[in-house]
């Protein structure tokens, strides 16, 4: 038993300073920076629009990597913003949730991301 609780601690503190690491410095920004791009050229591309990734990208790196994981977590949910007749309720609920907190931590107003209005965010 003690084996067990000294092993599943050592993975929890592993894995704890992993995230801290990550969160941290630039390598875990950068990275959800790449990610995003990747997937809003994905959603642009759909939508038959153009991006310039290098202003996003300079846009981005204004954002703090709190900001950056509720950008990924909105992303992750609505890829492409879906189109109001494709709307479900609860749908709709869970997007207006999640877009009234990107809203509420004024991620907006620090960083210019106009060029995803009606690509991923409402315009």
């Amino acid at each position: 038993m003690k084996k067990v609780a000294i092993t599943l601690f050592g993975i929890s503190v592993f894995a704890g300073l992993g995230y801290v690491a990550f969160a941290k410095t630039p390598i875990g920004k950068s990275s959800l920076i790449k990610w995003l791009l990747k997937k809003w050229s994905e959603a642009a591309k759909k939508k038959d629009k153009e991006l310039d990734k290098e202003q996003l990208k300079a846009e981005l790196q204004k954002l703090k990597y709190n900001d950056l994981e509720m950008l990924v977590a909105f992303t992750w949910s609505f890829p492409v913003l879906p189109e109001e007749k494709y709307f479900k309720e609860a749908t709709k609920q869970k997007f207006e949730k999640k877009y009234k907190k990107l809203i509420e931590e004024k991620i907006f107003k620090t960083a210019d991301l106009s060029q995803m209005e009606n690509i991923v965010f409402p315009g």
